[in-house]
Formats: structure tokens, sequence, C-alpha cells
């Protein structure tokens, strides 16, 4: 049994990961050099002197209304089809998301690590902007074990032999068909979650590290732009709304109260 979970794909996914994560976080935060007087302190200084190096350009966007009313059956067809099909491949997107976060996880902590012994830590707000991404993964952690605990995997081959319709109208009960909703949105809020935090931790990472110029102040510099539309107060509030939702609907809170 041992031995063909150590030769599993999963396994090996679940130990490459962090591995990846760790690999990368040293190489990038060790090839930046370390900060000195010259380095702006905090991070509203840093944005100020960050602004007047880079230039950005701002592109128009286009809006389209669309007043169709069957966007709403379109919809609820295509949340049965997902719901399905979550059913189908659950173990396939609970690897996923694992490979993802131990991954992403890994790299933060490393960068972390790194950038604290290069004096990168120059003033106490760096700690709240970098520590709340880490403690919104680690958040995630927990959650993603959820899921995996209250995902009951007879429900997969249910969910072959039976089909869209047959395995949401025939094969689950009524308390079945609520939890396997707010399930799938739970994990579809997780996602997010993971994403959005992802993207916060390595901004102001990235934006910590771009300051003291070297081989990677052009990296770090790139992803301070791509990861710019979580910056501020956006990244907080959508990494506390998922994360609030997501514990409510991957704990069955949500479905119970919906059930009574």
């Amino acid at each position: 049994m041992f031995e063909q979970w150590l030769n599993s794909n999963f396994t090996h996914s679940l130990l490459l990961s962090p591995l990846m994560g760790i690999v990368f976080g040293a190489l990038f935060a060790g090839l930046t050099k370390s900060a000195d007087n010259q380095t702006p302190r905090t991070i509203i200084k840093t944005r100020e002197v960050y602004k007047e190096r880079v230039i950005y350009r701002n592109g128009n966007r286009s809006k389209s209304n669309n007043d169709d009313g069957g966007i709403v059956i379109a919809a609820g067809v295509g949340l049965l089809f997902i719901i399905w099909q979550y059913a189908v491949w659950a173990v396939e997107v609970h690897q996923y998301l694992s490979f993802t976060l131990f991954g992403v996880l890994s790299f933060c902590l490393t960068t972390t690590v790194i950038s604290l012994f290069k004096g990168q830590f120059t003033s106490n707000e760096w700690w709240v902007y970098i520590l709340f991404p880490l403690a919104f993964l680690s958040l995630s952690v927990y959650l993603l074990g959820e899921v995996k605990s209250r995902f009951d995997p007879e429900l997969t081959p249910l969910a072959k032999e039976a089909g869209v319709y047959k395995f949401y109208f025939k094969s689950l009960s009524d308390y079945g068909r609520t939890f396997m909703i707010t399930h799938v949105l739970g994990v579809a809020c997780l996602t997010v979650l993971i994403l959005t935090t992802t993207f916060v931790g390595v901004h102001y990472l990235s934006l910590m590290n771009q300051r003291t110029g070297g081989v990677m102040q052009g990296f770090w510099s790139f992803m301070v732009r791509a990861t710019e539309v979580v910056s501020g107060r956006k990244g907080t509030v959508l990494s506390t709304f998922f994360g609030v939702l997501s514990f409510l609907l991957i704990n069955e809170h949500i479905a119970r109260w919906t059930s009574q």
C-alpha cells in the first residue's frame, strides 16, 4: 500500500510542486541584491519611486450589454453540467489544486525567508502585506483538505454511469443536490481565493524586491505590473470575501441553512 502511494502520480506531484516553488523562490530571491541605505523603506515611498521609473499605458475598454432572458436557463443547465463533470473528475481537480497551492505557497515562503535575510523588510508594514496573503494561502490548505474529506468518492463511478440528468435528479437526495451545488461553488470560490492571494503575495514580494536593482529587477518589475490589479484594498477585500464564502460553502454551513 505504501509503495503504491509512493509511486503514484499524485504523490509525485505533491512532492514536486513544493520543490519547484522552493527552487524558483530561492533562485529569484537569491539573485536579488540586498537592501541598502538607498533602498526606499516604506510601501508608499516604494510605489512613488516605482511609478516614476515605470510608464503605465491605459487602454480603452468596451462594454456590451445583453438582455437575453435565456441566460438564466443556460446558466442553470451549465451549472448542472459542471456539477456532473466535477463529480466525474473530482480526484483530478483536487490534484491540480493541490499542485498549484503547494507550489505557490512554497515559492512565497521561500522568497519571504530569503528576502528577510537580505534585509528587504525595511519597515513593519511590509510584514503586514506579506503575511496577509500567506495566512490566506494557509487557510486554503485547510479548505482544500475539507473539500477532499467531504466529497464522497463513491459519487464518481455513479456520475460516470448515470449522465447529467439522471445523476442530479435521480441519484442524489434532496440534501445531496443542495450539497453538490454549494460544494462546487465552494471549490470555485476556493480557486479564486488561491489565485487572488497568490497575486497579492507575489505583488508585494515583487514590489519589495524590485527596489534594489540588479539582474532580477526587470523580472520583479514585470511581476509588479502583472499583479497590479489586486494591489491595495482590492486584494484585501477579495481575499477576505472569497475566504469567508469558501469556508461557509465548503464546510456545508450554507447547505444546512438552505435545507432547514
